[in-house]
């Protein structure tokens, strides 16, 4: 089982070596970031033309991100993109996640790095992101050995819906399912 960045190495896992896997089951199917941002993008500009709402700085957050395909400025796209894409959470929701009896303090430290300079914390991930943004599943093969079931949500603009369903249209699997809310 994967999810959502797990997706990407279990995909590749399950077909470099079937002979070690019964099935497959992805939650959230990373297929391709720079598609799925490119469909999260329109449905945004769709849903911001459609408010009446000033596309500038929507616009312009894409255009810098066309122009120079960097993490800051893919960022900055979803930053835009996600106004359009996300319920207002709570205030209370990180202190939730800091004080759940599973946050420990490597948790802590990692949650610091996030909130200190975007700079330091892409450049310390650097290559996690470079190879996460430049995967395609569909360069890894299409033939799955063993069932495969694919699980999403409307919600994820990550993994759009649409995405994985396509995705799971293209593979060829013994047995394969797709079930999306």
């Amino acid at each position: 089982m994967g999810h959502s960045y797990g997706t990407i190495l279990g995909s590749r896992y399950v077909l470099s070596h079937p002979e070690k896997v019964s099935d497959y089951v992805s939650v959230a199917q990373v297929v391709s970031l720079e598609k799925s941002d490119m469909y999260s993008y329109k449905d945004a500009l769709n849903r911001a033309q459609a408010a009446g709402d000033d596309l500038s700085a929507l616009e312009a957050a894409y255009q810098r991100y066309a122009d120079d395909h960097t993490l800051v400025n893919l960022m900055a796209v979803r930053s835009e993109v996600s106004k359009y894409h996300t319920e207002k959470v709570s205030e209370n929701s990180v202190w939730y996640a800091l004080f759940s009896p599973y946050y420990g303090m490597d948790d802590f430290r990692w949650f610091l790095k996030q909130i200190g300079s975007m700079e330091d914390y892409f450049a310390v991930n650097k290559p996690l992101f470079d190879y996460t943004k430049q995967f395609n599943a569909d360069n890894y093969g299409m033939e799955y050995a063993v069932p495969v079931y694919f699980i999403s949500g409307s919600d994820d603009w990550i993994c759009p819906v649409d995405s994985v369903k396509n995705y799971c249209d293209s593979i060829t699997a013994p047995k394969k399912g797709n079930v999306s809310h």
